[in-house]
């Protein structure tokens, strides 16, 4: 017999690998990988911000961040600025065509999701989204607690 801990696992690694799948379909429209997506998301949700900021917020090292920046960058989605205050403290910020990447994802995404959100029954919606909720939650905890979110790099 499974146990709930098992069932949970698998469960989260059955959505991850879903997730991923379409990630890739989806981001590969736009001539970006799911990663490169989801930093275009993230600059787009706050910018301008610094390389550090926006490691953090994807929990990545500086080092691979940078790496990413760079080829959207290279491929014209990213602007570099150096901060009116100190030379050394780099910001990204959005292309116009970063921009427009942004908000087809966004749209993308929405309706992906609002796709399978009318599938769901209402009964059934509100105890998936609290079980939602709680899982992140409970995950992010964990992460805080232990420092498995800290990146150096």
């Amino acid at each position: 017999m499974i146990s709930p801990a098992q069932e949970i696992h698998s469960l989260i690694y059955q959505l991850l690998r879903s997730l991923e799948s379409s990630d890739r379909d989806t981001c590969a429209c736009y001539g970006v990988t799911p990663l490169q997506g989801i930093v275009v998301l993230e600059v787009a949700q706050k910018q301008p911000l610094n390389m550090q900021q926006l490691a953090k917020r994807m929990q990545l090292a500086v080092s691979t961040m940078s790496r990413v920046v760079d080829k959207l960058v290279e491929g014209g989605l990213i602007c570099r600025k150096e901060y009116k205050n100190d030379r050394r403290i780099v910001l990204c910020a959005l292309t116009e065509n970063g921009q427009q990447v942004a908000q087809q994802l966004e749209a993308c995404y929405k309706d992906f999701f609002k796709k399978i959100v009318d599938k769901i029954s209402p009964d059934d919606l509100g105890g998936f989204l609290n079980g939602l909720r709680v899982t992140v939650q409970q995950l992010q905890g964990y992460i805080d607690a232990c420092g498995c979110g800290d990146k150096k790099g």
